[in-house]
């Protein structure tokens, strides 16, 4: 069976000498290649190992969802070999049985429609079985393996991975440009990490994901290889921010974008750094309306404060006041766009005392003027504005705009 199995395997062993790295069965006893005769099981091709279990060689069928067979005609299936899912550009989804051991090198290389692969706690060994899997967003690892090596090389949609307690070991090129990985979580158990491991496109040591955050625990050897090499980190076990004392969340007014405040956070005496010591994200915050800021722990702290604010519509402003009869006063204000109203204040006192102050609503955007009737003849009236826009039954205002004066006829 000179399969392309066995052609890789030449192909290191003539660059690399000797026939260590061959895959089992390749050299017989007296080192003679041997070629072995596949066996057809459905879409499977497979060859049988001296212990009598399977291993999957060759799949050719054309499924987006591939559940690899657990025993084959009674025997158990305990490796996925050398290429033996390569360029099955049709798979979306692999579900691994509870038999597999091992996944050799290559084994869904540059599958580009593979999005998500699971697998239990039998799988002891991966090598680099994910290469080129451009699609693929979502893998449940094993916790039984030991080192994380160039499994997942090339996966430029995989945004978040969660290394499992037991792995010792991450070596070069683990997440060689893996550009949207934005999250990875990093157990104890990790005794070393290779400078190289989460390089990105660059061709330099160090050069980090852009987005990457590790996740990681206090004085382990992760969070002691990110200090060094001044990555994004969050501990798992941190100081919380829960009890922190949140201030200078005022209300913004609405400019039409999205309006991002940023408050004031202090825990146990000391004024804490947003991108340093906390990250902020925001929802509903460009309309009129309450809008939610999450401040979110980061790099020594965890834990998250949920707070909202108040965006208040754009204020108006008085243009003109004019007195177009005996005991009248017509108030004209700058329309604003997208507010359910006005309210024009008006008083016979400069600081618009309780006692001499009035209100009236003008319902609708595009009506910019009031008449106000009944006041008090020959006396100076001080006229002030603002917006208001009712949201889901609440009403929210805008600021009063500066007050004009007008004596009255």
């Amino acid at each position: 069976m000179l399969k392309k199995t066995i052609s890789a395997a030449l192909a290191l062993s003539l660059v690399l000498g000797g026939g260590a790295l061959l895959p089992e069965g390749v050299f017989g006893d007296d080192n003679a290649i041997v070629a072995q005769a596949a066996e057809t099981y459905g879409d499977y091709e497979y060859y049988v190992e001296d212990d009598g279990s399977v291993v999957i060689d060759k799949y050719n069928g054309n499924a987006a969802t591939v559940d690899i067979p657990s025993t084959i005609n009674g025997k158990t299936v305990k490796k996925i070999g050398w290429y033996s899912f390569s360029n099955c550009t049709r798979i979306k989804t692999v579900n691994i049985p509870s038999t597999v051991e091992v996944i050799e090198d290559f084994a869904f290389d540059d599958c580009i429609s593979l999005e998500k692969v699971t697998m239990t706690n039998s799988v002891k060994e991966i090598q680099r079985a994910f290469q080129g899997c451009i699609s693929l967003k979502s893998v449940k690892l094993s916790n039984n393996l030991d080192s994380i090596g160039g499994q997942f090389n090339g996966c430029t949609s995989l945004k978040s991975l969660v290394i499992p307690e037991g792995v010792l070991t991450i070596g070069g090129f683990a997440f060689h440009e893996c550009e949207n990985l934005q999250s990875i979580t990093i157990p104890k158990s990790v005794v070393s990490i290779d400078e190289w491991a989460f390089q990105s496109t660059s061709s330099t040591a160090h050069a980090m994901c852009d987005s990457l955050v590790v996740k990681c625990y206090k004085n382990s050897v992760a969070h002691k290889f990110v200090k060094e090499n001044d990555y994004d980190y969050q501990l798992i076990d941190g100081t919380s921010i829960a009890k922190a004392k949140v201030t200078g969340l005022k209300a913004q007014t609405y400019t039409g974008s999205n309006v991002r405040p940023e408050p004031v956070v202090k825990l146990g005496g000391k004024t804490l750094k947003n991108g340093t010591d906390y990250y902020l994200t925001y929802k509903n915050n460009k309309a009129v309306g309450t809008a939610t800021i999450n401040i979110i722990g980061k790099r020594e702290y965890t834990g998250k404060i949920t707070k909202t604010f108040k965006i208040n519509p754009k204020t108006s402003k008085v243009s003109k006041l004019t007195s177009p009869k005996t005991k009248k006063l017509k108030v004209t204000y700058k329309k604003v766009s997208g507010v359910t109203g006005y309210e024009v204040t008006y008083s016979t006192s400069k600081k618009f005392a309780k006692s001499k102050t009035k209100t009236v609503k003008v319902k609708g955007a595009a009506k910019t003027s009031k008449t106000i009737s009944k006041l008090k003849k020959n006396k100076t009236y001080y006229v002030k504005v603002r917006t208001y826009k009712t949201v889901k039954g609440k009403t929210y205002y805008s600021s009063y705009s500066k007050y004009k004066k007008l004596k009255i006829k």
